[in-house]
């Protein structure tokens, strides 16, 4: 999780955790972290636990595999093998092996981080996180792993399944790509691609021919 001292200048160690990092990609990130509390949230997870107390009752609770950075946006869709569209925790490339405590804390401290933005304040922040609770002490009594899909699904959960399970992959490209010369290309006004300079347009190039 890139741990660092808490007790440093939180600007400087947000300028070394992300030193290296591609400029256009980094700009981006940081509008993103000063635009809302919980943007910048999201983007200093390793300063979250850098402040972690170590004598925490919830350090003590039994270590499983963490998420690492669980907060609401890490929850979302995607299609298995079987075809099927699933509900569930993404992203985990801050995955570690620790206490389950941490996940937990770091889930309901972006609840109230989230609530400003999202319309709601302190007191249904804390209605939430007491269902989300019930909910994670529910999964742990019944002791089986089980998956969310669109026949399990209900509430705004089951209307996205549903309505996901039934998107082809030619509507997918149609959101995410453009025709342009009778070739198809990847949208860079989505958020989700950037154009890639001359550079690293031929390096790419460069890579892929070789591999193919």
């Amino acid at each position: 999780m890139g741990l660092m001292p808490s007790r440093a200048d939180p600007l400087k160690q947000i300028a070394a955790l992300n030193r290296g990092r591609h400029p256009e990609l980094l700009a981006l990130k940081y509008r993103k972290m000063a635009a809302t509390p919980f943007g910048y949230f999201r983007g200093t997870n390793p300063l979250f636990h850098a402040d972690w107390p170590g004598t925490a009752a919830l350090e003590r609770m039994p270590a499983v595999w963490l998420n690492g950075d669980l907060h609401i946006e890490n929850f979302g869709t995607y299609r298995g093998d079987n075809r099927l569209v699933y509900f569930d925790i993404g992203d985990f490339d801050d995955g570690a092996l620790g206490p389950l405590g941490r996940d937990l804390m770091r889930f309901m401290v972006g609840v109230h981080m989230a609530g400003a933005e999202m319309g709601f304040g302190a007191r249904r922040a804390n209605e939430l996180n007491r269902i989300f609770l019930g909910a994670y002490l529910a999964a742990l009594i019944d002791g089986k792993a089980r998956w969310i899909e669109r026949r399990t699904a209900v509430g705004v959960i089951g209307e996205l399944l549903v309505k996901l399970e039934r998107r082809t992959q030619a509507d997918l490209l149609a959101k995410r790509t453009i025709l342009k010369k009778g070739k198809r290309r990847l949208r860079t006004d989505t958020g989700k691609a950037l154009p890639l300079d001359p550079a690293d347009r031929a390096r790419v190039t460069g890579f892929m021919k070789r591999f193919a």
